[in-house]
């Protein structure tokens, strides 16, 4: 099995706080780079969920 490396990630947002600017900045640019699935690649993960997991109940 592949397993995905991720960093640790800690909270960085407290109640009732908004978070500073370039840590908002941070999070958004770190983001952008990551990993990115189609909506057709969803739809076909999310059909083929739905048929593993409820397809006992049709």
């Amino acid at each position: 099995m592949r397993t995905k490396e991720t960093k640790e990630t800690k909270n960085l947002q407290t109640p009732g706080e908004q978070l500073p600017d370039k840590v908002l900045a941070k999070l958004v640019k770190d983001a952008e780079k990551g990993p990115f699935i189609t909506f057709e690649e969803h739809h076909k993960k999310m059909d083929k969920w739905i048929q593993e997991n409820y397809s006992n109940l049709i």
